[in-house]
């Protein structure tokens, strides 16, 4: 849905998005993805983003945000501390080497 999605740009160019949504009955805001163009020109600009598409989502009737599935080393885990937040969940990820494979 649209509304759950912000998008800043800078002289016509992408400059930072966030994509939230909603599941209908829950009053949840799930924030699924926050990015920023790196450097110093852009700092703030994911705080305002978030900021944003948050209050929006109170006044649509969400009584809080979940920020899904964040890497322990990503700079956006300083955005959401911002929000006091509390882990809910963890995750680990797996891989597995996959040899001989006839191409």
């Amino acid at each position: 849905d649209p509304k759950w999605i912000r998008m800043a740009e800078c002289d016509g160019e992408p400059a930072g998005f966030v994509f939230a949504f909603r599941i209908p009955g829950r009053s949840a805001l799930y924030v699924k993805t926050l990015a920023v163009v790196p450097g110093r020109k852009f700092a703030g600009l994911g705080s305002v983003l978030l900021d944003d598409v948050q209050r929006f989502a109170y006044a649509e009737g969400s009584t809080y945000a979940i920020h899904c599935l964040q890497h322990e080393a990503n700079t956006s885990l300083r955005v959401s501390s911002r929000y006091q937040p509390e882990v809910i969940r963890r995750y680990g990820l797996f891989a597995k080497r996959l040899e001989n494979l006839e191409r």
